[in-house]
């Protein structure tokens, strides 16, 4: 870095003078609370969050409409972690280490998903939240990486769950079950079974003397991990991540700060919010779950997407906020109601330091050298995303994240960016989904592949084949050559992705036997641009270089951007900084 790199400062927001008390805890590592837990720092107004008697109820099920207030919530963890301390010897200073004391949340969203958490925060423990979406053998695998010695799962999720805790050798009287809204009678289905439920566990704990307080030293919850999450393995097997108690809390403060300014001015001081985004997932367990709830907002929690449960619970409960993932984006974009949007031809490739940054990856040293880097200025995480500058109407500069540099594909030195091929693509009436990938060329060294599901309706008495080379046409008639699908189109009954959208491109690259494709290989090079010698880019592109140039036609942000919503540095005073390469 160093010379290397030019720091990219954003343009001050005057509103921010007047709102300089809220971004304090984050404009220095000293000044944030770096000792206490989270548990503690969403449970105390005296670090700054809402108020309790202007705050919405925390989380309300978007199917039955039950609901706690923030007193009940954490009463309700602190019992739990009483039952807990009793059943396991767990104690908040037994002298174990926090890595003796994790415990898994695996289950689909619900309005009691933190409370294991903040549970196992309360003994001086660990949470790890898996992805819903796990088989047995990738469930096993996480409760082994992390050391879980406790489970909380759910009725939908409980066979899966026993065959991965009996593989990993946790004990069975450690494996608990969540309420959710698919139980009945709030939650009486669960209490047929064997397992302890969250209910039971909370009435046992009333009964029980409270737990000692935590007895931190300073600057202990900069160092103690309270979450280990994992990545979504697009490119390989998913990475355990460790988050501190201070990360979380910098992030909160960070975020209300970001958000501050345009809810002043628009008068809002509460909102009603979508609790969509799975819990598991880092944005669904920090910014939807942690830092919505401590600006005093409602997370209307729902178990998955449906469109109709997804609809009736933004008229039922009046939400005003939708925090949602690229596949619910493309429902809506389908609909064909919504503005253009545009990037301009400044690349950058973004490095970003800020006391939320998490501490790294578990067990990986190489991972963790290659994502965190350190200059002068200290600490920067590189971001992997490619991402261009735009100029709004109010001439202020918005950054546009236009994919991840790990999936550009690089095509005679020129890359290609898959996002943008396959919302071009998604625009044929032939396709319903899409996800683009690279494969080997001999002559380009990667192409461009398309695996696309069919729409039902469009010509469903026309072959595969020549839909195939419809799509193929579609974009060779608006695209640059070298982003012409040399790979072909195959088709596929669904685009595999994670929980939270993103797509599993590696899955898509595994051998199976496809529905029907049709690829282009040696007898269809006619087919192919030919570029010439002069116009290739054969210079090595390494990740992180900002690589080729920006689409030719660059389009304006839509006029309805809030600039007070992208003016990141100084919006947070230097909570978050941005560093790119040249």
């Amino acid at each position: 870095m160093g010379s290397e790199t030019r720091q990219v400062s954003f343009p001050l927001n005057p509103a921010l003078e007047s709102q300089r008390h809220l971004t304090s805890s984050c404009n220095t590592a000293q000044e944030a609370p770096d000792s206490v837990s989270i548990e503690e720092f969403m449970s105390d107004e005296k670090y700054g969050r809402q108020p309790f008697a202007k705050s919405r109820n925390p989380f309300t099920c978007g199917i039955t409409g039950r609901s706690y207030s923030h007193p009940e919530l954490f009463a309700r963890a602190d019992f739990l972690a009483r039952a807990l301390s009793r059943r396991s010897g767990w104690a908040p200073n037994d002298g174990l280490t926090p890595w003796d004391k994790v415990v898994a949340i695996f289950s689909i969203n619900t309005i009691d998903y933190l409370l294991p958490a903040y549970a196992a925060h309360r003994m001086n423990g660990i949470a790890t939240p898996v992805n819903a979406a796990y088989t047995a053998s990738e469930l096993e695998h996480q409760l082994r990486s992390a050391g879980a010695g406790m489970v909380f799962t759910c009725t939908a999720l409980f066979g899966v769950t026993l065959k991965a805790a009996d593989a990993a050798g946790i004990r069975r009287e450690r494996i608990f079950l969540l309420p959710t809204a698919g139980d009945a009678a709030d939650g009486a289905a669960t209490k047929k079974s064997p397992f302890p439920n969250l209910q039971e566990l909370i009435a046992e704990g009333q009964s029980l003397d409270s737990l000692q307080k935590l007895k931190w030293i300073k600057g202990q919850g900069a160092r103690q991990v309270a979450f280990i999450t994992y990545s979504s393995g697009t490119s390989g097997l998913p990475k355990a991540v460790i988050i501190s108690h201070y990360n979380v809390i910098c992030n909160v403060i960070a975020h209300t700060t970001f958000n501050s300014v345009s809810r002043k001015k628009n008068g809002i001081e509460t909102e009603v919010e979508l609790g969509l985004v799975p819990m598991s997932h880092t944005y669904g367990l920090l910014v939807v779950s942690h830092m919505a709830t401590w600006r005093g907002d409602e997370i209307i929690v729902l178990p998955k997407f449906e469109m109709r449960s997804y609809l009736n619970a933004i008229q039922r409960f009046r939400i005003e906020r939708l925090l949602v993932v690229p596949p619910i984006i493309i429902a809506m974009l389908n609909s064909g109601e919504f503005p253009k949007t545009t990037s301009t031809n400044k690349p950058l490739a973004p490095y970003h330091q800020s006391p939320s940054v998490v501490l790294g990856y578990m067990n990986d040293e190489r991972a963790t050298t290659e994502t965190f880097v350190y200059d002068a200025d200290g600490r920067w995480v590189r971001s992997g995303d490619k991402v261009y500058v735009t100029t709004s109407p109010h001439h202020h500069e918005h950054l546009v994240v236009v994919d991840r540099i790990k999936e550009l594909i690089k095509v005679n030195g020129y890359q290609v960016a898959p996002a943008e091929l396959e919302a071009h693509i998604l625009k044929h009436p032939a396709v319903s989904d899409v996800a683009v990938t690279q494969i080997p060329d001999h002559r380009a060294g990667e192409v461009p592949k398309a695996f696309v599901v069919r729409a039902p309706e469009y010509h469903p008495e026309l072959p595969l084949d020549e839909i195939a080379g419809r799509i193929i046409q579609h974009v060779a008639d608006h695209k640059a050559r070298y982003k012409w699908l040399g790979g072909g189109v195959e088709f596929v009954d669904a685009i595999p992705k994670t929980p939270s959208g993103k797509i599993l491109r590696r899955k898509l690259r595994e051998p199976r036997a496809p529905a029907s494709c049709l690829e282009l290989g040696e007898e269809a090079d006619e087919r192919l641009p030919d570029f010439e010698e002069d116009s290739i880019d054969s210079s090595p592109v390494s990740e992180g270089s900002p690589g080729d140039a920006a689409p030719k036609t660059p389009l304006e942000p839509h006029p309805s951007m809030d600039d007070d919503v992208f003016c990141i540095k100084n919006q947070i005073d230097q909570a978050f900084e941005w560093k790119s390469a040249v």
